[in-house]
């Protein structure tokens, strides 16, 4: 079974907080690439946005 754990010091952000967390996970097999992605979106009243702010490869 496949699974990850997502660990962050707090659960909602404003702008300019910094994020701090770790990650562990088990795996089935080795994995051919690993990213860790650092997105935003809104929602609620209106247009819904998303965007990567930023992507780091991790390797396997």
């Amino acid at each position: 079974m496949n699974e990850i754990f997502i660990n962050l010091r707090q659960l909602s952000f404003k702008p300019n907080d910094e994020i701090k967390g770790s990650v562990h996970w088990v795996l089935d097999k080795e994995p051919k690439d690993m990213a860790v992605r650092l997105f935003w979106y809104t929602r609620g009243r209106g247009t819904e946005d998303l965007s990567i702010v930023a992507s780091v490869s991790i390797p396997p």
